[in-house]
């Protein structure tokens, strides 16, 4: 089998920075992989660092992080691998999250199975309790409560919106 290369849509975990890329689809791969430039770019914060094992068998450090990765008009979010890379790899973690498989019989990438988080997607909203008292005398603005919480809409929703 040759190459598989499939463009993906990968966003910050707020959904305010995507970029449309070219991925090479490495089945052999856990994660998703992209370069440090593109995480700075999408302003990707990794959760640790780790070290990773190439296939090579090359040890290198790697920043672990989260992003959404649309496939296909699949979306979900995924771990993601930040480390200098010669392209930017699909792995099989985020094609079985988002019901993808590669087809070797016409080296492309097409779905697995129904996509049950396609029904779905999660949001980030901020929620304000406007009915916090402070203390006396003290500013009412100042004595909001600020919470963040993530909210599921469904696809109706999304394009009502």
């Amino acid at each position: 089998m040759g190459y598989v290369k499939v463009k993906a849509t990968i966003s910050d975990p707020y959904k305010k920075r995507s970029d449309e890329i070219e991925f090479h689809v490495d089945t052999g791969a856990a994660y998703m992989v992209i370069p440090p430039s593109l995480a700075k770019e999408l302003e990707l914060q990794p959760v640790q660092k780790t070290r990773v094992t190439l296939a090579d068998k090359r040890e290198v450090d790697a920043g672990y992080a989260f992003a959404y990765v649309n496939v296909l008009g699949r979306e979900a979010p995924v771990a993601v691998l930040i480390f200098e890379s010669p392209m930017p790899l699909l792995g099989t973690f985020t094609l079985q999250v988002l019901g993808l498989e590669v087809d070797s019989t016409t080296e492309k990438v097409r779905p697995s199975r129904p996509f049950a988080l396609g029904l779905m997607s999660t949001t980030l909203v901020e929620q304000t309790d406007k009915n916090v008292a402070g203390p006396p005398g003290s500013d009412p603005a100042l004595s909001r409560v600020h919470s963040f919480s993530w909210r599921r809409e469904t696809r109706s929703e999304r394009t009502l919106s």
